[in-house]
């Protein structure tokens, strides 16, 4: 894959394959499916199901053990049978495999689940470019921003990363900019619309996220 490629690519099998072949992150990649799956909220059977990812992302963070991990992921059998009569199989199956910490991270099987859709395959993609940014390209985040104003720039990259309170990019760029900062892909991310969630490399890189 190029870097045009990438930039422009509408089908997130691909990509998925590039980050594997460069043995991306699995905290990245887990965030990244329990994303696919938080698009999919509409269609969850049951509040356990948001549990679930609720609890693969605090074990993407360590803040969650595997005994933990596979417990959540046990509620999705509960609801194995109606998931079937309701058509949704492929949803629950994807959320389950988000229970299993050494098994794959669920993305293939909810891709799966929405494979006819396009407009969701889009947003999956624009999500991979979210989470792991241009791979072609490595961003250095100079010590100073960090440090300008009492740590302002990196409390307000927690904030935003605790809260997922994604809207307030923009305000982190105008920080960025107050501390010194000018890379145009850090700035223009900040700024630029669309959906932004746990594990954006901006607020990633600035928090020291693999």
């Amino acid at each position: 894959m190029t870097e045009s490629e990438w930039l422009t690519c509408t089908r997130p099998h691909g990509m998925l394959d590039f980050l594997e072949s460069r043995k991306a992150s699995g905290r990245k990649l887990r965030l990244f499916s329990g994303a696919c799956c938080r698009r999919l909220e509409r269609v969850f059977l049951d509040s356990a199901c948001c549990q679930v990812i609720e609890v693969s992302d605090r074990f993407a963070d360590g803040q969650a053990d595997e005994e933990e991990l596979s417990r959540a992921g046990g509620v999705i059998n509960t609801l194995g049978e109606e998931a079937v009569k309701t058509g949704y199989e492929e949803v629950l199956r994807a959320l389950g495999s988000l229970g299993i910490p050494k098994a794959p991270l669920g993305f293939e099987r909810v891709l799966r689940a929405v494979r006819s859709r396009e407009k969701e395959s889009r947003c999956q993609c624009n999500l991979l470019r979210d989470v792991f940014g241009n791979p072609f390209r490595k961003t250095a985040i100079n010590r100073a921003w960090l440090a300008w104003n009492d740590g302002t720039v990196r409390k307000l990259a927690q904030v935003i990363y605790d809260t997922r309170a994604f809207d307030r990019l923009p305000l982190l760029a105008d920080a960025l900019e107050d501390a010194g900062c000018t890379d145009a892909d850090i700035l223009s991310h900040c700024r630029q619309s669309g959906e932004h969630v746990r594990g954006c490399w901006v607020v990633d890189a600035l928090l020291g996220k693999e």
